[in-house]
């Protein structure tokens, strides 16, 4: 399975990565880790910063809820 993006929640589009960053985010990685293992550099080669990763799985998290909430069972 390729690296594609996959639709999420009407707006946003993630990657296998993102997913997988977001599993190492509820498993409690500490996201300077994750930031390094899944996301990549930034622009500048920089690793993204902990508090950017943090904020990033948090809206990836908060969108996947909030689809699961929309399209998920009454039951």
């Amino acid at each position: 399975m390729a690296n594609r993006p996959q639709p999420v929640a009407h707006q946003r589009t993630y990657t296998r990565n993102d997913f997988a960053a977001l599993r190492a985010f509820v498993q409690h990685v500490p996201p300077a880790t994750i930031g390094r293992l899944y996301l990549g550099d930034d622009k500048n080669g920089d690793p993204p910063a902990a508090s950017a990763v943090e904020r990033r799985m948090r809206d990836i998290q908060a969108d996947l809820v909030a689809l699961a909430l929309e399209h998920g069972s009454q039951y």
